[in-house]
């Protein structure tokens, strides 16, 4: 049985990942604005179907873990796409900027 090792893609991600789970955000820099915006761009074009269904395919597309982010979107009051959007984008890109 061959055991199969990350991809330095992957492995840039999960270190980024444990940086983020540290600091209190799922994602930092780059990253974030990426997501936002292709959050906006999604919706835009298909509008909100009160899920996490843009936000799955972005993280899945950028080979990051699901699951932990949309826990922390969840905890933090986003139930879907739209409301990522109205709640955090203002606030999570304006930290990330100080940060950087």
């Amino acid at each position: 049985m061959m055991i199969s090792r990350p991809t330095e893609t992957r492995a840039r991600n999960l270190e980024s990942e444990l940086r983020s789970a540290t600091s209190g955000d799922p994602m930092a820099g780059k990253v974030a604005c990426d997501f936002f915006e292709y959050l906006e761009e999604g919706l835009a074009v298909t509008g909100c179907d009160h899920s996490f269904r843009c936000s799955e395919a972005f993280l899945a597309a950028n080979d990051l873990v699901a699951r932990p982010i949309l826990l922390w979107l969840a905890r933090h009051g986003a139930r879907c796409d739209c409301e990522v959007l109205e709640e955090f984008e203002h606030q999570w890109l304006s930290e990330s900027l100080d940060a950087g």
